[in-house]
């Protein structure tokens, strides 16, 4: 029995013997794999690997923890270190000018890696899918990122572009979920940073708009000519885009999975052709596409563009008054084409409205002035210091019954009809402290007004009207 329980414990450290030190050769260097550190010497160029399982320590990734690349070593391999989940610390020497393609391709354990001064190329996928990667550190010395080189790191938040770096590939954040900022040394002679968003030197690219950025609403460049493959995909937060009349063309997937997208302005008078994938994953048909003026039957007749709610751009219908102190109007806004837009302009006590100007020209005398929106306008309400306001005759005006259980009518009528002569512009009424406790200006020539004061308490109070001749006041009683 006691020979049997040696030869199994003989067993068992032959097998951890084989998994935890194992070495070898490959190319024109050694390798050597021991307790869970994988260390790689020599001098030369690491081979590139065919695929998936051809490095000599595939069969044993799953035991490395630690890779250790010594000085003499210039280049890391194609799928070098692929699918090696449990490498959490890497040291890369000076020594390395080259990474290669899918080298580190789902090393999701590995955190952090500082690239060493030296290294000039990163090849295409080289950490693809290290979901786990939140920092990573690029020298100085890299000239060429290649495409998707950081595709599917969904924990990094931040990177920054070294001014060295002349040669940015496809879609290089692609499904970087966290991604907040991009930012590049201002030195850089090829690309640029704004807020974040990674561009070309000259801004007529926007290269990445980093999916997990704050803010759901912005407005592209009119630099922008181009906007990248894959440049807003994933970029959920946002709600609100505009396209300026530069852009020429949009690439593939371009705003894939914007899923919240819901308004798109766009001031091309022309929709450029799109491919389909553009805007995969945005709900198309709940989203408002505003186009020029014009241009809405030409973006209902093209392809993607006329599965968007198309509507006109609004016109602005600006209003403001001559002197704040006088008055006040209301009305402004955005109005669609050939829509009714009404703008009222309110006089304060002493001063009354004369009409309405658009850059000094006389529009309108007409208070409301109602009017068809064609074009952006910009209205002023005019008003001017009443002269010789007093007291009038307080019979050209009735107001009635007196006393009053809760309802009072203001007649400004002559045998039934409307009355020319005098125009009733505000009511207000007055407590015996002369607080003014209620308010209406709602008059100019309209035969008789009522307003209701069921509310106040029972007493005495005074009506005083705002008439184009003066001001009445009358005393009334409430029940």
């Amino acid at each position: 029995m006691k020979q049997k329980i040696l030869l199994l414990v003989a067993v068992i450290l032959l097998s951890i013997t084989g998994v935890f030190a194992q070495s070898g050769t490959t190319g024109p260097l050694t390798w050597s794999l021991n307790t869970g550190t994988l260390t790689i010497s020599g001098e030369g160029a690491m081979p590139n690997y065919e695929g998936w399982g051809e490095a000599p320590w595939f069969d044993h990734r799953n035991y490395i923890y630690t890779l250790i690349i010594e000085p003499g070593v210039t280049r890391i391999g194609n799928y070098a270190f692929f699918a090696c989940v449990n490498i959490s610390s890497v040291t890369i020497p000076s020594s390395v000018t080259n990474i290669g393609d899918v080298a580190f391709y789902a090393c999701n354990s590995l955190a952090s890696i500082t690239l060493p001064y030296g290294v000039t190329t990163i090849k295409s996928l080289a950490f693809h899918c290290c979901r786990g990667l939140v920092s990573i550190a690029l020298p100085n010395s890299v000239i060429t990122i290649e495409d998707y080189v950081f595709d599917g790191c969904e924990s990094l938040p931040s990177i920054t572009i070294p001014s060295s770096v002349t040669t940015i590939g496809n879609a290089i954040f692609k499904e970087c979920v966290s991604l907040i900022s991009i930012d590049v040394e201002s030195e850089n002679n090829h690309y640029s940073s704004e807020n974040g968003i990674l561009f070309n030197k000259d801004k007529s690219a926007l290269i990445c708009y980093p999916a997990k950025k704050t803010g759901d609403f912005y407005a592209i460049p009119s630099s922008v000519t181009n906007i990248a493959l894959f440049a807003f995909a994933y970029c959920e937060g946002l709600t609100l885009i505009t396209l300026p009349e530069s852009v020429i063309d949009i690439d593939l997937q371009a705003f894939r999975d914007c899923k919240n997208l819901t308004w798109i302005t766009n001031f091309n008078p022309v929709p450029i052709t799109i491919n389909e994938t553009v805007f995969w994953g945005v709900n198309k048909y709940a989203c408002i596409l505003e186009v020029p003026i014009g241009s809405v039957d030409a973006y209902k007749s093209t392809a993607i563009w006329k599965d968007f709610k198309v509507l006109a751009e609004p016109h602005v219908v600006s209003v403001s008054v001559n002197n704040n102190e006088y008055g006040t109007v209301s009305g402004g806004g955005m109005y669609g084409l050939n829509t009714t837009a009404t703008v009222k302009a309110t006089a304060k006590s002493g001063y009354k409205f004369v009409n309405w100007t658009i850059n000094g020209t006389e529009i309108s005398t007409e208070n409301p002035y109602s009017f068809t929106v064609t074009e952006d306008v910009e209205l002023v309400a005019n008003f001017e210091e009443k002269v010789g306001i007093e007291p009038i005759e307080n019979d050209i005006v009735k107001i009635y019954p007196n006393p009053t259980n809760g309802q009072l009518t203001i007649d400004n009528g002559v045998a039934g009809q409307a009355r020319n002569d005098v125009t009733i512009e505000n009511a207000e009424i007055i407590d015996l402290m002369g607080k003014c406790i209620f308010q209406l200006s709602t008059f100019n020539s309209q035969l008789s007004t009522q307003i209701d004061i069921s509310h106040l308490p029972t007493g005495t109070y005074f009506v005083r009207l705002q008439t184009d001749k003066g001001l009445i006041t009358k005393k009334i009683v409430k029940k």
